[in-house]
């Protein structure tokens, strides 16, 4: 076995080896996939430069690690760039449970929702314009067909089926809603996955029960279902297995990267809540709101340019983050029930909303004798009615601890995750473009810098503003979320019996 790094100095390959002959691995070299940090290669005697694509060296058609040197530096070749302007082993694929699309590596199972170094911004603007925009219009168009009642798969060619998602230690990424690290080995998840076919099967539960419980994927809240999708939308295993099904057919088990899957396609389309269908948050937020010049672009030195796309690009994947946790920060009062019973949990979060928003009519506390002082109407009270109360039998609250303190740790280890990961990639950039903007001795025209420092100003105070509403994402404890929903029961419910002697 040899190790390999080919380099291109100047139009021609020469190639450092270990080894082996060089005109034979000159021969043998059919295409690159690497990822490089910018570093200078190695020499034939040194260890090999490391690439996470990087493979030994065979007598057959085996990849090897290629790179493009100028002046000592190391860069990716960026001839296998496709279309989307991805890096060579990069695609673009769209999450059905977040509605927005993101990049994976189908070789290293690695997956991002920010595009990976060395990409091709404007080919991958072009990209996303033509097959990701207009998501919302998507959804409305499948929601008319549904009602409307379409056949089997809407008009664009797209199916709807569930899922049942058990993960493994060898998943893209080993945890779920249900375990934050999953150390299962993949034949115990195949073994799992085996008895829950077999209950599918004899009819002794249905998959959409056992999803709510048993599936790995945040699915699970929907009784496993993925909505509608169509051709490219999913892993390919899974697509494949997916439109292969006949209407109401249950699949065998289907293995992808995510994990194992028992996969069931629909009947008959029915009229989806709202949560079935997601509208995907402001990602590009920042960027539409305050977005960078283009025309200093082509004025500002490279580490300016370099930190300020940065900014930008953490600056809104931040904010979309944020946005999501938010959103289901916002629905705590919900999961004071358990969601494994689906017909009680609905009823619960049907109860808790109609609290929510139910609204005290305040009748206007003036005298008769200012009311022409204050150039208010006179009016007489007993004309005037306070908001109709809420009819007993409608509230029907199931409260459930353990479920509500179960969501409360998978929302702080959401939390965790954010702080730590996408947060903490906008700080470092932030802490970059501050300490670049404060540099006295910049090569940029002063004209141009303060047109920059301007509009960094700008990103930097709007970002400020939703970061001080991060700290205030802090869950209250059960008894005091259970105290405020018996208090406006008490307040908003008619206990009396009005509603008898109207009905």
């Amino acid at each position: 076995m040899a190790h390999f790094v080919c380099i291109y100095p100047a139009r021609q390959i020469h190639s450092i080896c270990e080894g082996s002959n060089e005109s034979h691995f000159q021969r043998s070299v059919i295409r690159d996939i690497a990822t490089c940090t910018r570093k200078k290669p190695p020499g034939p005697s040194s260890q090999i430069f490391h690439s996470m694509h990087s493979k030994s060296w065979r007598s057959d058609k085996e990849r090897v690690t290629i790179f493009l040197c100028v002046n000592g530096t190391c860069l990716p070749e960026k001839i296998n760039q496709s279309e989307t302007g991805l890096p060579s082993g990069w695609e673009v694929r769209h999450s059905n449970s977040k509605n927005l699309p993101y990049y994976f590596n189908p070789i290293t199972k690695e997956s991002r929702w920010e595009p990976p170094s060395n990409t091709d911004t404007e080919k991958l603007k072009e990209y996303m314009a033509q097959h990701h925009s207009g998501l919302a219009e998507r959804n409305n168009a499948a929601t008319e067909a549904i009602s409307s009642g379409a056949g089997s798969s809407s008009a664009d060619g797209k199916i709807r089926a569930s899922h049942l998602l058990i993960k493994h230690q060898g998943s893209r990424r080993p945890s779920s809603w249900r375990e934050a690290e999953i150390t299962r080995s993949k034949e115990e998840a195949l073994e799992i996955l085996r008895r829950h076919e077999e209950s599918i099967r004899s009819g002794e539960k249905t998959l959409g029960d056992i999803a709510m419980s048993e599936s790995d994927c945040s699915s699970a809240r929907k009784r496993g279902d993925l909505g509608f999708f169509g051709r490219g939308e999913m892993q390919a295993e899974f697509e494949e297995a997916a439109f292969a099904l006949e209407p109401g057919q249950l699949s065998g088990i289907v293995e992808t990267a995510s994990g194992v899957h028992l996969i069931e396609r629909h009947h008959q389309p029915t009229t989806l809540s709202p949560t079935m269908i997601e509208t995907p948050g402001p990602y590009l937020f920042y960027k539409h709101k305050h977005p960078l010049p283009k025309h200093l672009l082509s004025v500002m030195p490279a580490p300016y340019r370099h930190a300020a796309i940065e900014a930008e690009r953490t600056g809104g994947a931040s904010f979309s983050r944020f946005r999501f946790l938010q959103s289901i920060f916002g629905e705590h009062y919900y999961y004071t029930a358990s969601p494994n019973d689906l017909e009680s949990f609905n009823k619960h979060k049907a109860s808790v909303h109609r609290l929510l928003n139910w609204k005290v009519q305040r009748l206007p506390k003036y005298s008769v004798y200012n009311a022409p002082i204050l150039g208010l109407r006179k009016y007489e009270n007993e004309f005037l009615f306070g908001a109709a109360k809420i009819p007993r039998f409608v509230v029907n609250l199931r409260f459930n601890q353990s479920a509500y303190e179960e969501f409360t740790a998978q929302f702080e280890a959401a939390k965790h995750r954010f702080l730590n990961g996408t947060y903490m990639t906008w700080l470092n950039a932030k802490k970059v473009m501050d300490n670049l903007m404060a540099n006295p001795y910049s090569l940029m025209p002063v004209p141009e810098k303060l047109m920059v420092r301007e509009w960094w100003d700008k990103f930097a105070e709007d970002v400020g503003q939703w970061e001080e509403e991060l700290d205030a994402l802090v869950l209250p404890k059960w008894e005091f979320v259970v105290q405020k929903l018996q208090a406006l029961e008490e307040e908003a419910v008619d206990f009396e019996g009005e509603w008898d002697l109207w009905c």
